[in-house]
């Protein structure tokens, strides 16, 4: 299948509903889902998917080369020769910090559907990687999906205490003020 010409947006439906074909639930994580929640303010080159299997079930290299890709160099990394994003596929459980997360947004496109964490998660998410990388772009990152989407602050303080992360909240803060 040619995905050539396709949004960011679109790729991950098409990868999304592939693996809905052959019954695995796969869920856009990372930066893939801060992407979409926040187009403008954030794009990334990956596509993360969480699969929620076991290990001993993961699928055929089948469902992804029937798009088109192929495995890289790294495992689990997929790349296709017509879009510029990698994909790479992670088994779960699917969570953000050490939270383990059991629900997520479905989309539908027509006869195509996309799992992705929710916005709340997303926030949590990026805010996972300001704390456990130091990476603060992605602090600016979690006020920017912040600002989009109707987020408790106060659900997202406590967990950032709970992950260790009062100095990344109070960084978060400053961005959502701007």
């Amino acid at each position: 299948m040619s995905l050539r010409g396709l949004s960011f947006e679109e790729i991950a439906f098409e990868v999304c509903s592939a693996f809905d074909r052959v019954g695995i639930v796969a869920v856009l994580s990372g930066g893939g889902a801060a992407s979409i929640h926040a187009p403008k303010a954030y794009q990334t080159r990956d596509l993360d998917f969480v699969l929620n299997l076991d290990i001993n079930e993961m699928p055929s290299a089948a469902t992804l080369t029937g798009l088109g890709f192929v495995a890289s160099r790294t495992r689990g990394t997929y790349e296709h020769p017509e879009i510029p994003y990698t994909l790479e596929i992670l088994t779960g459980p699917l969570g953000v910090g050490d939270e383990l997360l059991n629900s997520w947004e479905t989309r539908q496109n027509g006869d195509r559907i996309l799992r992705l964490i929710k916005p709340i998660d997303s926030v949590k998410d990026r805010l996972a990687a300001a704390i456990h990388y130091k990476d603060l772009s992605s602090a600016k990152q979690a006020a920017e999906i912040a600002k989009l989407n109707n987020i408790d602050l106060g659900i997202i303080e406590s967990w950032c205490l709970t992950e260790g992360g009062a100095n990344t909240f109070a960084i978060f803060k400053s961005f959502l003020a701007q």
